[in-house]
């Protein structure tokens, strides 16, 4: 006899029947509900965040390492000189008026002197690390200003750390069109207004009161020399030239003495600081720039003036004592 074949039972071929039409059938994705979405984004953002956060840190760590180490570098092998030795070598002997205009009134005291005094650092040793070394900047009064100063184009240094490294702090840096020797009348240098305090981020505190009257002087060193500053400004002023206190910083040199009287005497009228500090048509300016307020345009300008071959240095900080 043929056997036959088995008849399932007609309940289980619907089954499978279903089974089988549901595996063909493409599966739909999980919808996230609003508030899952909105907690994922908030959690993915939070963790961006600390990244970045982590990452500023570390950054700013290594920068500090970094400048600490360019410090030691720079120091001769013989101490340097201390602030009161630049002030006497810029004291000459004899009181000789020198011929000029003179913008504002302020102790001058002048007389022919002898040459600006040696630098104190080792550029060739802070030029065997980056060739771009081209001065140091010192203001006793914040500690976080004792700072090399870069010089390459006006991009590369506000990204980058005196070793070249990408950094959000980037560097302290001239003007790429200064020259330093020979040296334009007017040195331009620019940094971050970063809110770790490195680079110009404490330039600010300039004026507090008090902090210019107990130290009112900045030293600027280059291979040549060095040189100590006053300032005679610190003003807030604007790029966009539709802004009224539009102001062109980057000014190197002046093609008459009325130019350079003109641009000093613009800064002392933004400057909410009156400072006893007489300018005069010869002065070796030195101007420092950074961001501030909430414009990408704004600027905080502090424009500063060299000592003046034998300026009694001790009769103008006893004039800024007394001022601030």
């Amino acid at each position: 006899m043929r056997e036959e074949p088995e008849k399932q039972p007609r309940d289980q071929g619907k089954n499978i029947g279903r089974t089988i039409d549901r595996l063909r059938r493409p599966r739909g994705r999980r919808r996230l509900s609003p508030s899952r979405l909105v907690f994922w984004l908030a959690a993915g953002l939070a963790l961006a965040a600390v990244v970045l956060l982590v990452h500023y840190a570390l950054q700013a760590s290594s920068l500090r390492r970094q400048l600490e180490e360019l410090r030691q570098i720079a120091l001769p092998a013989t101490p340097p000189e201390s602030l009161t030795d630049l002030e006497n070598a810029a004291a000459g002997d004899d009181a000789d008026e020198r011929a000029g205009d003179t913008l504002a009134a302020g102790p001058s005291g002048l007389s022919t002197a002898p040459p600006p005094a040696p630098p104190t650092r080792d550029f060739g040793a802070l030029r065997g690390r980056n060739a771009d070394i081209a001065a140091w900047l010192r203001y006793p009064g914040i500690r976080d200003i004792d700072l090399p100063v870069v010089q390459r184009d006006n991009v590369f240094y506000m990204t980058h750390d005196y070793l070249g490294r990408e950094n959000v702090s980037g560097s302290v840096f001239a003007d790429q069109r200064n020259s330093f020797s020979p040296r334009d009348g007017n040195i331009v240098l620019y940094g971050h207004n970063m809110k770790n305090g490195t680079m110009f981020g404490k330039l600010y505190r300039l004026s507090e009161n008090g902090l210019l009257g107990e130290e009112p002087f900045f030293t600027l060193e280059t291979p040549e020399s060095s040189e100590l500053y006053v300032p005679y400004a610190i003003a807030l002023v604007d790029d966009a030239t539709d802004h009224p206190r539009y102001f062109p910083i980057a000014t190197l040199n002046y093609r008459s003495d009325a130019e350079l009287l003109t641009y000093a005497g613009r800064l002392r009228s933004f400057s909410d600081l009156q400072f006893p500090v007489a300018v005069e048509s010869r002065d070796r300016l030195l101007t420092l720039v950074t961001c501030h307020g909430e414009s990408d345009s704004e600027r905080l300008v502090v424009a500063l003036r060299a000592l003046r071959p034998g300026e009694d240095a001790e009769a103008l900080r006893e004039a800024m004592r007394r001022a601030f």
